[in-house]
């Protein structure tokens, strides 16, 4: 059975605050979009848009989950990712063997195959797949069982918290290491080490 998709996503106007020195607000709302439909468009190869769901408070990110023809949900609570993790956990339900993976929504070198890997890399049913972002301390994606009660602690340093919390549910953990999942874009030096790799994250050039 394919896994759940599901991406936590704040705010399209509101995201990227810390590239505000080298971007204006139009510039960033054009980025935090262009990512958002990167990562939306590899998830339709898998695992499909009818297992993709994205969890927001933001309207005009829910425009773009419908534009890529996936599943959306509004948060209630909107006290950040990791209640909207268990919101999305809550409203796809605990059915014995499905599973859930969850990945960053600023992962420009992201690809389907990233995805499958992060999908088959623990034994299923069982295992926790943990990818670290490019500091090796961070959390960028995770695969997991749905109907086991984890706790998501997304946030500074979320790596190690991730790994001791599946080994408190006694679920073995597998990092798995691959660029698409380990390069974020979160600082304007991100931003300039990219700018030749993946010429649409420059927002200036997109825009000429």
């Amino acid at each position: 059975m394919k896994p759940w998709l599901v991406v936590p996503v704040r705010s399209i106007r509101d995201g990227k605050q810390r590239l505000a020195a080298v971007l204006s607000e139009r510039e960033r709302v054009r980025l935090n979009t262009a990512l958002l439909e990167h990562v939306l468009a590899e998830a339709t190869w898998f695992p499909g848009r009818g297992r993709t769901l994205v969890v927001t408070r933001c309207a005009e990110v829910a425009a773009v989950a419908q534009m890529a023809g996936v599943k959306w949900l509004i948060e209630r609570n909107a006290t950040g990712m990791n209640a909207a993790l268990d919101e999305a956990r809550a409203h796809l339900g605990t059915n014995r063997g499905s599973r859930l993976m969850t990945v960053s929504c600023d992962l420009p070198l992201l690809c389907s195959d990233d995805l499958i890997a992060l999908a088959t890399a623990a034994p299923m049913g069982t295992g926790v797949a943990l990818a670290r972002d490019h500091t090796r301390c961070g959390t960028n994606a995770l695969c997991l069982p749905l109907d086991v009660p984890f706790a998501f602690s997304f946030g500074k340093d979320s790596a190690e918290r991730h790994r001791n919390a599946a080994a408190q549910r006694g679920l073995p953990v597998v990092e798995v290491q691959r660029p698409g999942l380990a390069v974020d874009l979160d600082t304007p030096a991100d931003l300039q080490a990219l700018r030749f790799v993946v010429p649409w994250l420059w927002p200036h050039a997109r825009a000429a």
